[in-house]
């Protein structure tokens, strides 16, 4: 699984302008199986969203503890899967139950309210939904299956529950020529997308490494390394799904057969190079920030974000030590999911680099 990732370290010693993130953090004082979101509360505790355990927390780094929040079931205040986390006005926050398709209601103190029903916007299957922006509005992606397999682009929507309100603001994802059809995609290059708070959605572009924003401006390019696809890197990329797939964990979208059987894969419908970054949505900071990890310049050692302004403008790019994701931004924080040599993630919050 290692072997695809240790390809590309090589990759940073042609990049002169990564800054290395070395400063002390706090660690959450458990780890978790899969953090799926964070939402900071106003005490400084966390709430967090584990989706392969399927469970809640709430990370206190100053205790230190984590503690499970609630319990699995259907009544009240019970719950049967728990994506993403949605902030409310007043200090409450709304935790996505996907299988029962409502929402868990969490006071700003820890506590469970209850829950709240979820109509549902008119498709047959969408994400989690996330944001809110300041209107309340929710953000959701949702890509029709054809009898030929997934459409290439996903559907952009935004939608209010209390309104009701359901509006198309664009599509995302463009495969790579050859990439369409039935079965599994191969190293999938897909556009990735973020809300900032005032609504405005942004659109990363993987054909180049570009930001776009709906109805606005285009930023230029990001230079990545360009690795090309060959042999190597395809039976690479395959080993570490099926080795992934084989534990019951792998993580690629477009997604491998839960069996662990190895078949062939058209060398066709892997992209001409490798995808600088995964096809996902990036959460936003309070103050702008995008951070955007960078596949190509990343290794299971250090893993290299780009960082750019909530207009796309590139900042600066810095290297943490280990495999670690973004997961959410607190009021001056940045909270980061980090695995360890056991597969765990452990949450951590560091301060921005100025």
């Amino acid at each position: 699984g290692e072997m695809f990732l240790s390809l590309l370290v090589s990759c940073v010693l042609q990049v002169p302008d990564i800054t290395h993130i070395d400063a002390h953090v706090q660690r959450s004082s458990e780890g978790f199986t899969s953090v799926f979101d964070v939402a900071e509360m106003d005490d400084g505790r966390v709430l967090l969203t584990d989706n392969r355990d399927r469970a809640i927390f709430i990370v206190d780094f100053s205790a230190p503890s984590v503690t499970p929040l609630g319990r699995e079931g259907e009544g009240p205040k019970e719950y049967r899967s728990a994506f993403s986390i949605l902030p409310q006005p007043h200090g409450r926050f709304l935790v996505y139950d996907t299988s029962l398709r409502r929402f868990l209601v969490v006071a700003d103190d820890g506590t469970i309210e209850g829950t709240e029903p979820f109509n549902p916007p008119p498709l047959n299957s969408f994400s989690a939904p996330r944001g809110p922006d300041r209107e309340g509005y929710l953000y959701l992606s949702h890509r029709e299956v054809s009898p030929d397999g997934l459409a290439p682009d996903a559907i952009l929507y935004k939608w209010h529950p209390e309104k009701e309100d359901l509006q198309q603001i664009g599509t995302f994802s463009n495969y790579a020529p050859g990439q369409q059809g039935t079965g599994f995609v191969p190293m999938p290059r897909e556009d990735a997308w973020t809300v900032q708070p005032d609504g405005r959605v942004g659109k990363l572009v993987a054909e180049d490494y570009h930001w776009e924003w709906m109805d606005g401006p285009v930023s230029p390019p990001v230079d990545f390394p360009k690795i090309r696809v060959g042999e190597e890197e395809r039976e690479a990329w395959l080993d570490e799904v099926y080795s992934r797939s084989a534990g019951g964990s792998s993580s690629f979208r477009g997604g491998a057969s839960s069996s662990a059987t190895r078949r062939p894969v058209d060398p066709g419908r892997f992209p001409r190079f490798v995808p600088p970054f995964k096809g996902e949505y990036l959460p936003a900071a309070p103050w702008g920030e995008v951070w955007v990890k960078v596949d190509v310049l990343s290794d299971p050692t250090l893993t290299v974000f780009d960082i750019f302004d909530g207009e796309g403008h590139h900042l600066r790019r810095v290297s943490l030590d280990g495999d670690a994701r973004v997961v959410g931004f607190g009021s001056s924080v940045v909270y980061i999911a980090r695995k360890d040599e056991y597969g765990l993630e452990w949450l951590e919050r560091i301060t921005p680099v100025p």
